[in-house]
């Protein structure tokens, strides 16, 4: 029976008062904040542990105290009898009133002490678990909340339709993209795989630790998804690839992970982190890029989205800057949002963003307006030319939400065109 009750005891501990907080705070986004979760679940174990000790092991005697099960003053019969006065007193059990006479004390006060004790080791030995996995929960719940799923499935077909319509030939260089040519490494925070499948743009997705075995090819872009975490020895690979010809393609953390560990002195990450938001974006007035090629249509204000992003420094006067954020550099002075260097015969991208746009934030009546107002005004595309059930679509989806997923498409786009391009220099 007793080991019973602590198994129950146990059971009642960790599912209601350990993986139910935690699973309602880190999955369902309750707080932002690592320190208030714990606060949560600080509160959440010591009421837990209160309450079960109390179901479990007390009885209320006839003057209202609560009083451990089998607590008794019992006579001293000696060692190896049973317990004596001396120790039911020392154990707390027991104490003596005002009249001098000796009763069972109310031992509330005492559980809240042992209930306050276990809770706070228990806290610190789960912290450290805590802090490893906070971000890729979060991540993962983002996920499933995508605000902008109907947005992102739509705009494929929305980016042929745009570029047919500015550059004809690019499209026919986009079409004459294959598997070999575009080489993913997957990402435990961005999913540009995602976005080249709405696009209908081929590719050939590898694991990071398989990144060492694959024979790169120096005609090929490496597109590396955040956080970007290879083996050390991948690096020089890497250098090598894009030093005979190669083009790399880098997100967020796989600056740090990657990109400084290969080629370093270009750009240096802040460590700063951005948080979960989306930011607005301005084209750096560097003249005219490929890359940037109807990524900011006329009157647009796209925003792009970041989480946990680091901001980064450019080291290095090769580095061109082709976007850059306002807002950025009013709450961390940075406002390199997107880059790009030649490094001996290939060439390096890097972005502070994701490029699976999850988010949008519509902050004006511009971005209010319906994504048919968008489609027709906006990218000058005849909706007749759509897909009946994508049509229909459209009056559900914010024009904000449609350019912001417009402009990261547009510029993978141009990237992978470009660097299709570039092969018959090679």
């Amino acid at each position: 029976m007793q080991a019973a009750g602590q198994l129950l005891y146990f059971i009642f501990l960790v599912a209601v008062f350990f993986v139910a907080p935690l699973w309602y705070q880190l999955f369902f986004n309750m707080s932002g904040n690592l320190y208030l979760t714990a606060a949560v679940l600080y509160v959440c174990f010591t009421v837990g542990y209160y309450f079960i000790f109390v179901l479990m092991n007390t009885y209320r005697d006839k003057r209202g105290n609560l009083v451990l099960i089998g607590a008794a003053v019992k006579s001293e019969t000696g060692r190896g009898g049973e317990e004596s006065m001396n120790t039911v007193m020392d154990r707390g059990v027991i104490e003596q009133n005002v009249d001098g006479l000796m009763g069972v004390r109310d031992i509330r006060p005492s559980i809240w002490r042992r209930a306050l004790t276990f809770s706070l080791i228990l806290l610190l030995l789960l912290l450290p678990l805590m802090w490893h996995y906070e971000e890729p929960l979060r991540y993962q719940q983002l996920i499933s909340e995508d605000s902008n799923r109907d947005a992102i499935a739509s705009i494929g077909q929305l980016l042929r339709l745009k570029i047919e319509k500015d550059a004809p030939d690019d499209l026919k260089v986009l079409n004459s993209v294959t598997k070999d040519d575009v080489v993913i490494v997957t990402g435990n925070y961005d999913r540009v795989e995602v976005v080249l499948d709405l696009a209908k743009i081929p590719y050939t997705l590898i694991s990071p630790m398989k990144v060492n075995r694959f024979e790169l090819n120096p005609k090929q872009i490496l597109m590396i998804n955040c956080p970007g975490k290879l083996m050390p020895d991948t690096f020089a690979k890497i250098e090598k690839f894009v030093a005979d010809g190669g083009h790399l393609f880098t997100t967020d953390w796989a600056l740090i992970n990657t990109l400084e560990q290969a080629i370093p002195g270009f750009l240096k990450s802040s460590l700063i982190r951005t948080g979960n938001s989306v930011i607005s974006i301005q084209r750096e007035d560097t003249g005219e890029s490929e890359l940037l090629k109807n990524v900011f249509l006329p009157g647009g204000t796209p925003s792009w989205w970041v989480f946990s992003s680091h901001p980064y420094e450019i080291r290095s006067d090769k580095v061109k800057l082709l976007v850059k954020s306002a807002q950025l550099k009013k709450q961390f002075n940075l406002e390199s949002v997107a880059s790009e260097f030649n490094y001996k015969k290939g060439k390096v991208i890097h972005t502070a963003t994701h490029f699976y746009q999850q988010r949008s934030i519509i902050a004006s009546r511009h971005q209010a307006r319906s994504g048919d107002d968008y489609v027709k005004n906006d990218l000058q595309i005849d909706i007749s030319r759509l897909e009946a059930d994508f049509a229909s679509r459209l009056k559900n989806i914010k024009a904000g939400q449609l350019e912001d997923t417009y402009s990261v498409i547009r510029f993978i786009a141009n990237v992978i065109i470009a660097r299709k391009k570039s092969q018959t220099a090679q």
